[in-house]
């Protein structure tokens, strides 16, 4: 009897709905969840009595006969946490697999721990893969957005097993294309989120300052965000913002207005900046906005400090030219975000030599994914054309954009500085730009101070790169 074309360990949201989707596809697949919180596992059995039945997906109750019930090679998808759990799954799997079987680790793995687990799995003949996989719930069902990467003597395998189950274009092209090898799939994954973290801080710090500075309704603001959401400026992100902001709760009223304001995270945006500072690459953007939620979970003490410093300057009537000034403002923060998460991409893969290709990655995000948006059309266009960085100085139009958005971005910043509204993401957006555009920055003067307290030299703008001076600054 032939055995399932795939095994998912994990019966998460994630797991269930990826495993509806492969069978939906005409695969047939293999469960088996390990011992979890009863809640868990009452959920976890009710989807296979309910929405399996009838359908090609059968549970396994131990990991023995769930690997016995793969067709070789086998192909098991983890979709689990990320961490120790991930290791300890590894080791109990190992015993029953064979040379040549596989290991997708489909959760939000550290890219080094990929590295580590493949050079380990390797050695007993069995492949491993780290596979990005984004799009929440609902795409795992109807269609992620898939970067994987690791065993590069399977990629055709992996290949079309994913992109059989992957969103897709319009033109039919998926949004799923082999990344590299080692841990580059999840770094990629990982950049991705560190993406997503920025650009919902940059709508949030939209949203704030058309709520306290301009006094606008709910309403009005979703109308605003349903403006932009269009053309180049379309994304995933402000399609659902407009959606929440327009849900009321029971008693009619903006649901937003009931929801604590306070934003968690599951760590993969401060992997993100950790990986950044690694390799020297700077992501103030993307940074600001995970100090931003940071500070938001310590809703206890600013509530504190609130009424002892208090900042009454007062609001502004919304106006046209405010407004268009915002949006300048955000569209040009998106572009530097999703330039520094590029830059990071781009040292990742100088560094560890995966030779990753700009511009097919950013064409995998272009559906099935959270960060997904019309930008990304003229990203790609823009690397296609040159994958030197930044990518913006290689399209006119983009550039162009830069150089008539200058001086909205700065009336926005300073009309929510007056007003006391903190927008971290939108400042440090135009901080770098600032700096990349500067030929000349006050980094000599921290250099000469360190020279003076630890004599680490320092080079002369008079003399060739790579000859270096001491002054005995005391004498």
């Amino acid at each position: 009897m032939k055995g399932a074309d795939i095994g998912i360990i994990g019966l998460g949201i994630m797991g269930q709905n990826i495993s509806l989707n492969f069978e939906r596809n005409g695969f047939s697949v293999s469960v088996y969840n390990r011992n979890m919180p009863p809640d868990e596992n009452r959920r976890s059995a009710e989807f296979i009595e309910t929405k399996c039945r009838d359908k090609r997906i059968k549970r396994l109750e131990n990991i023995g006969e769930f690997i016995r019930s793969i067709s070789k090679p086998r192909k098991i998808i983890l979709m689990i946490t990320a961490g120790a759990s991930v290791d300890q799954i590894i080791t109990e799997l190992l015993p029953g697999l064979e040379p040549g079987d596989i290991i997708i680790d489909g959760g939000n793995s550290y890219y080094s721990d990929t590295d580590r687990r493949l050079g380990m799995l390797e050695e007993h003949g069995i492949a491993f893969i780290g596979a990005g996989i984004s799009g929440g719930e609902w795409g795992a069902l109807n269609g992620p957005s898939i970067m994987p990467g690791g065993s590069s003597n399977v990629r055709m395998i992996i290949e079309s097993v994913f992109q059989a189950i992957s969103a897709r274009l319009d033109d039919g092209s998926p949004c799923c294309k082999w990344i590299g090898p080692g841990g580059s799939g999840h770094f990629v994954k990982m950049t991705h989120n560190g993406i997503e973290y920025g650009i919902m801080q940059l709508i949030a710090e939209s949203y704030d300052i058309m709520r306290r500075v301009l006094n606008m309704s709910v309403n009005e603001i979703a109308g605003v965000f349903g403006q932009w959401n269009s053309g180049i400026g379309a994304s995933y992100l402000l399609d659902i913002t407009v959606e929440v902001l327009r849900r009321n709760d029971a008693d009619g009223c903006p649901l937003i207005d009931k929801i604590l304001d306070s934003a968690n995270d599951k760590g993969s945006g401060r992997s993100m900046i950790n990986a950044a500072m690694e390799l020297g690459v700077p992501a103030p953007t993307i940074s600001a906005a995970i100090s931003a939620r940071l500070q938001s979970m310590n809703r206890e003490k600013r509530a504190e400090i609130s009424k002892a410093y208090s900042l009454n300057a007062g609001s502004l009537t919304k106006n046209g030219e405010i407004l268009g000034d915002l949006k300048e403002s955000y569209f040009l923060s998106l572009l530097t975000v999703f330039e520094q998460g590029l830059e990071l991409l781009y040292a990742a893969s100088e560094k560890y030599e995966w030779r990753l290709n700009l511009a097919d990655i950013v064409s995998v995000w272009k559906g099935g994914c959270i960060i997904q948006g019309g930008i990304l059309n003229t990203i790609e266009n823009a690397l296609k054309q040159s994958q030197s960085l930044p990518f913006f100085i290689n399209n006119q139009s983009l550039f162009q954009l830069f150089l008539n958005g200058d001086s909205p971005w700065r009336r926005v910043i300073s009309v929510a500085t007056s007003t006391g509204i903190p927008i971290p993401a939108i400042s440090a957006s135009l901080a770098w730009i600032d700096t990349m555009r500067s030929e000349r920055l006050p980094a000599s003067l921290i250099q000469a101070q360190r020279d003076y307290f630890g004599a680490h030299t320092y080079e002369r703008i008079d003399r060739a790169r790579g000859e270096f001076f001491h002054t005995r600054w005391k004498d």
